[in-house]
């Protein structure tokens, strides 16, 4: 009587009865090109296409002809693991699974049989050079055969797949506007406008599919936000805060191998003698507006020496507002931002922010800082609420060293190795009006 096909589909064909023990199994490995020709035998008749492709097989080379074969070789607490009826002992089944994750096909091929052995002679193919995409689950193939009781001998012959070639290149330069240099590390100024392009270049076999350019970081105080164009391979912005500016861009071809370049901004005051003094906000996401913030400006003013004889001129300032601008104040505004360059001289400023909106008190908040040579001298934010028309006052600042100082201490002398500690950042100075 001949077995129906579709009786045996889906189940592995074991005994029911008593578990014979199983034959040995050994495994001999080769390279490609070494197939086992050598190896004297009668060709076996095999089924395929009648063994499911089951979920949780263990890796390996193994042989199933009872219930304790299966569960040597099978994850049977996976639901569904385990076939619902387990027939024809006349029958068993070789099995092959991967054992690397470099697996990508196992292909069982002829068998032949000898007086001693059963020879199953299996193809395994390896990820080929430079290529990353790998199956989800672990290749395996499978054969049903008459039923026997000899050892059973494995011969895998490995070849690697053809090569994928090399991951795409990535490239990433940027400069300040109209530029004539592009480079992937830029030294700017806050209120430069920076254009970033990247390209990339095919080195395989498969085509780039994807490519992204994203600004990774930004100082702290930073709102700018960068605006792509060109399919998003050119990138602008505009620098609104000192320090590190970190750029990434990433190509990804068709099979999911990734080429990347990074780039670097850094707007960094010069360690000259100037003292240098930055407008920012804190305590608000990457994501808002600035120009949701309550609107502020920056002014500068002198401050005289109570000692010193009476003048009929007003204090100097330096403002975006003000008409008597200081000497030596280079003062620009973009919006939400402020930044100003001081020629140091024997003369101290009082830092002044006027707003012209109401400030809730977990709100945005105004951020002064300061350096001289380069070193950062003042760190302050006003963490109070403000009413619209409210003036925040810190500082005063010598322009000779660039730090604070407060102008009810003792002479210089009696104070020497104490003046000018910066102030903490959590200012807030009383509201005046």
């Amino acid at each position: 009587m001949r077995t129906n096909p579709k009786v045996i589909l889906g189940a592995l064909l074991l005994s029911h009865i008593a578990c014979t023990p199983s034959a040995r199994v050994t495994v001999v490995r080769s390279a490609s090109g070494e197939d086992g020709r050598e190896v004297s035998g009668d060709p076996v008749k095999v089924k395929r296409g009648v063994i499911p492709a089951y979920s949780g097989p263990r890796s390996g080379y193994f042989v199933l002809r009872s219930d304790e074969d299966w569960e040597s070789g099978w994850d049977t607490s996976k639901d569904g693991a385990r076939p619902r009826s387990l027939e024809d002992r006349s029958q068993m089944a070789l099995f092959a699974v991967a054992e690397g994750v470099d697996t990508t096909e196992l292909k069982l091929g002829r068998v032949v049989e000898n007086a001693t052995h059963i020879h199953a002679f299996v193809s395994e193919t390896l990820i080929g050079q430079g290529c990353v995409e790998r199956p989800e689950k672990p290749p395996f193939d499978a054969i049903v055969m008459r039923r026997s009781e000899k050892p059973i001998q494995f011969h895998v012959v490995t070849a690697r797949a053809r090569s994928c070639g090399e991951a795409p290149e990535a490239d990433l330069k940027c400069r300040v506007e109209k530029a004539p240099e592009w480079s992937a590390s830029v030294v700017a100024r806050p209120g430069d406008a920076i254009e970033c392009e990247a390209t990339s270049r095919v080195r395989g076999t498969f085509a780039v599919v994807d490519r992204v350019l994203t600004m990774m970081s930004a100082p702290p105080g930073s709102t700018t936000k960068m605006a792509l164009t060109k399919n998003g391979t050119r990138g602008a912005f505009v620098v609104d805060a000192y320090g590190p500016y970190k750029l990434r861009f990433e190509a990804v071809d068709d099979s999911g191998r990734r080429g990347t370049a990074t780039a670097q901004v850094d707007a960094t005051p010069p360690k000259t003698d100037d003292v240098y003094v930055q407008l920012a906000w804190g305590n608000f996401d990457r994501q808002d507006d600035p120009a949701t913030f309550p609107r502020v400006t920056l002014a500068i003013t002198e401050v005289r020496d109570p000692k010193a004889p009476p003048s009929r001129l007003p204090p100097e300032e330096c403002s975006a507002e003000t008409k008597n601008h200081m000497p030596d104040c280079d003062l620009r505004a973009i919006v939400g931002y402020a930044f100003a360059k001081l020629k140091t001289r024997d003369k101290k400023v009082q830092l002044r922010v006027r707003y012209q909106d109401e400030r809730i008190e977990k709100g945005p908040m105004v951020c002064l800082r300061a350096w001289y040579k380069g070193e950062l001298t003042l760190d302050a934010c006003d963490r109070l609420a403000r009413a619209a028309d409210d003036t925040w006052t810190t500082g005063p600042l010598d322009l000779s060293t660039g730090k604070p100082f407060d102008p009810d201490a003792p002479p210089p002398a009696a104070a020497e190795g104490d003046a000018g500690a910066a102030p903490s950042a959590d200012g807030g100075a009383p509201a005046t009006k």
